[in-house]
């Protein structure tokens, strides 16, 4: 019984925790690596996607990092 309330207090204020942005703009980065993985010839609209991914990020300054080295 002992162990049971500093386990049910963690656990209520781990609930509780405030929830932070995330560090970097991906902004659809995964959907169109995934584009990209499902017919290659598709660069053009590839590099397009990754430049407008690395413009949002340039402005907000959070670029995430090796995205410019993809591109």
């Amino acid at each position: 019984m002992k162990t049971i309330w500093p386990v049910a207090c963690v656990a209520i204020l781990a609930g509780c925790a405030q929830h932070q942005p995330p560090k970097y703009e991906w902004s659809g980065y995964e959907e169109a690596l995934y584009a990209y993985y499902k017919s290659p010839a598709e660069l053009d609209s590839y590099a397009r996607a990754i430049a407008a991914i690395l413009e949002k990020g340039d402005q907000a300054g959070n670029t995430p990092p090796g995205l410019h080295a993809e591109y």
